[in-house]
């Protein structure tokens, strides 16, 4: 894949790219093209080597090689940071000038913190200003810092990605940050952002909150411990899925998590026997840990596993059985196609979020063909494709205007499970009338 919008030197683009790789990628490089004299070098070194090495068809050569793997390897982190599943955790965002698009955003590592600069707008697209501490960054490199820049810019609609020239970008880039939310959180007013398809933004607005989580299945449980003032402390962790969480204070309202890891006392622990495949209600209270991302602690107790398993799954049943569609349950927390589904019933909502309203539409299709979303067109299967006989999908007001029942539709969604409205697709995109 060859990127003709490109507008910087290739050259001066490799060195930006190259600088993601290890010392080792990088001698592999040579070795790859029988470049010789390259053992003793350093990183810096190698790049400079490599660069006055290559002729111009083998730097074009070598870009089509390697771009798409280095970039979707920064571009994975920055979301892994995102989903705090990376070492790596995002402390906040910073707007330091809203008219020249400057953010700074601040990182924490196991022993390290460092700000990040990045700047796009319509006079730099072509090589966006930005300042990294970290080892690629500082060295101009496309480091995961600078691509979760680039994906709060967009998410900011600091610039179109039309008019991105850069680099290319891996496939389904658009519909990953179109799941994601900038959120801010309540006591500081920091921005972060978050995936807004998962619950995350719960979270990540409710650190620090008393929380109650009515349902979750115990996935796996681990024993840990640490010497505190010479004595050996243990704890537990577990990991939870199929999470319905709320407010302590709010619990009228739940939100739907895919995954979820809490921390046990050892009494608490010991007392409740927790084995995988229970499920379990308690309190706590959310908190952000450098090792293990989002963590629910402070938890005294939580309740008798069978009795509770019983109880929340007959309630959960009801809702199900409700809207009768158990082929959606594989799907909970993934995206798919529906590829065709016509409109039943639209219903107006509106909501306020910070002082401000929000409208949206809720359409009620029938008569509706999905499967797993896929990446190209040669990933359809038929034996995907299933049928269900209604589903709730949820529309933003822009993209609900002008919907009217009994038109037929196609888009793209993530399934969640609402505490009232059962299976729902959030976070649409690529919505299509079909015409008859």
């Amino acid at each position: 894949m060859i990127n003709l919008k490109r507008k910087i030197d290739s050259k001066a683009y490799l060195d930006q790219l190259m600088q993601s790789l290890t010392v080792n990628d990088l001698k592999q490089i040579c070795r790859d093209l029988k470049i010789k004299g390259f053992s003793k070098l350093k990183k810096s070194e190698l790049v400079e080597f490599i660069l006055g090495s290559l002729a111009d068809e083998e730097v074009s050569a070598l870009l089509e090689e390697k771009e798409l793997e280095i970039i979707s390897k920064g571009v994975n982190e920055a979301f892994d940071i995102i989903h705090a599943t990376h070492r790596d955790s995002l402390k906040t965002i910073r707007i330091v000038n809203d008219n020249a698009h400057e953010i700074e955003m601040d990182f924490k590592g196991l022993n390290w913190e460092t700000t990040s600069f990045i700047s796009i707008n319509k006079e730099n697209i072509n090589n966006p200003e930005r300042d990294c501490d970290c080892t690629t960054g500082s060295a101009n490199g496309l480091c995961r810092h600078f691509w979760l820049g680039v994906i709060f810019s967009l998410k900011k609609d600091y610039f179109d990605i039309s008019d991105w020239t850069l680099t290319i970008l891996p496939d389904g880039f658009e519909d990953r940050v179109e799941d994601l939310k900038i959120t801010t959180t309540k006591d500081s007013g920091e921005l972060n952002l978050v995936d807004g398809s998962s619950g995350m933004s719960f979270l990540t607005e409710n650190i620090d909150s008393k929380i109650y989580v009515n349902s979750g299945e115990v996935t796996n449980v681990q024993a840990k411990s640490y010497n505190y003032e010479g004595r050996t402390v243990s704890y537990y962790l577990i990991d939870l899925k199929d999470i319905q969480i709320s407010l302590k204070d709010n619990q009228s309202k739940f939100e739907s998590l895919g995954a979820l890891k809490i921390r046990l006392s050892e009494k608490v622990y010991d007392n409740s026997k927790l084995k995988t495949a229970d499920r379990i209600s308690f309190e706590g209270k959310i908190v952000r840990n450098d090792f293990t991302g989002f963590l629910v602690q402070n938890i005294y107790s939580v309740n008798d596993p069978g009795a509770k398993t019983t109880k929340t799954t007959k309630a959960t049943e009801r809702s199900l059985d409700k809207i009768n569609e158990p082929l959606l349950r594989n799907h909970v927390g993934k995206r798919i196609t529906v590829y065709e589904g016509e409109i039943a019933d639209i219903t107006e909502k509106s909501y306020e979020y910070q002082d401000e309203v929000v409208t949206y539409f809720l359409l009620t299709l029938k008569d509706i063909k999905f499967g797993p979303q896929i990446k190209k067109k040669s990933d359809y299967k038929e034996e995907d494709i299933k049928d269900i006989e209604r589903l709730i999908v949820r529309l933003s007001d822009k993209t609900g205007l002008g919907m009217k029942v009994g038109e037929k539709i196609s888009l793209n969604g993530a399934v969640n499970v609402d505490n009232y409205l059962g299976f729902m697709l959030k976070r649409a995109t690529k919505v299509k009338k079909i015409s008859i």
